[in-house]
């Protein structure tokens, strides 16, 4: 059995761990496919604030680990993903707008 300090430690570097990847793949989505961002600020906001109201209907399973990391990797990953990647287009857009 594994002591209560054990299991927050393995949790907490797993959760960096999940961000870090999320993070990691949206600036390679951004940077490798530039094409693929919205090109109209309305677009890019109707994506940030639809990946929010997204995450909220997201179904985490906790019923056995198969479950539990398939909503994970299938469902919570490439939708926090898409939450990067808004950000990083909204950035985008602040940038563009602002005067050289």
């Amino acid at each position: 059995m594994l002591e209560p300090g054990v299991i927050e430690h393995r949790q907490g570097r797993f959760g960096r761990w999940l961000r870090e990847r999320r993070l990691a793949i949206a600036v390679w989505i951004a940077v490798r496919f530039p094409g693929f961002a919205p090109q109209s600020l309305t677009a890019r906001l109707v994506v940030a604030v639809g990946v929010g109201q997204l995450l909220a209907f997201i179904p985490i399973d906790a019923g056995s680990y198969v479950t539990l990391y398939g909503s994970l990797f299938g469902l919570v990953l490439p939708a926090l993903t898409l939450a990067w990647l808004g950000a990083f287009w909204l950035l985008q857009s602040v940038r563009n707008a602002m005067p050289s």
